[in-house]
C-alpha cells in the first residue's frame, strides 16, 4: 500500500494572498487603493476580537438594509458574537455597540418578518 503525501504548500516569499482594496472617502469623487500582501506568518486559526466585532458590526449594517447578504445569521447570533467580542472597551463604545443592536432588535415584531431595515 502506497503512503499518501501531504500535499506541500507553494508560497513565493511566504505570500498567501494580495489584497487590494479601493474606497471613497464621504464627499470625494477620487478612490484611493491600498495593497498589501498577506503573508502565511499573519494567518491565525480563529479570529481577533477586532475582527469578530467588525464581522458582527458588518452583519448588523446589513441587517439595518434589509439583511439581503448575511442569510442565516441571525440578530441574536450577531448580537452574542459582538457581545463576545467587546473585549476591552475603555471608553464605553463597544457596549454602545451591543446596546444600539439590542434596541434594534427590540423594535422586530415578532408576528411579522424579522428583518429590520428599509429593504424590507
Amino acid at each position: 500500500m502506497a503512503r499518501r503525501r501531504k500535499p506541500r504548500r507553494r508560497t513565493l516569499g511566504g505570500e498567501i494572498a494580495h489584497l487590494r482594496l479601493r474606497y471613497k472617502l464621504p464627499g470625494q469623487d477620487r478612490s484611493r487603493l491600498i495593497e498589501t500582501p498577506v503573508l502565511a506568518s499573519q494567518v491565525t486559526r480563529s479570529p481577533s476580537e477586532s475582527l469578530r466585532l467588525a464581522s458582527a458590526v458588518a452583519g448588523f449594517a446589513d441587517a439595518l438594509r434589509g439583511g439581503s447578504r448575511m442569510d442565516g445569521w441571525s440578530l441574536d447570533a450577531m448580537i452574542q458574537s459582538a457581545t463576545a467580542a467587546k473585549g476591552r472597551d475603555p471608553n464605553g463604545e463597544r457596549a454602545e455597540l451591543v446596546a444600539l443592536m439590542k434596541l434594534a432588535q427590540a423594535q422586530i415584531d415578532p408576528n411579522q418578518e424579522t428583518r429590520i431595515g428599509l429593504g424590507r
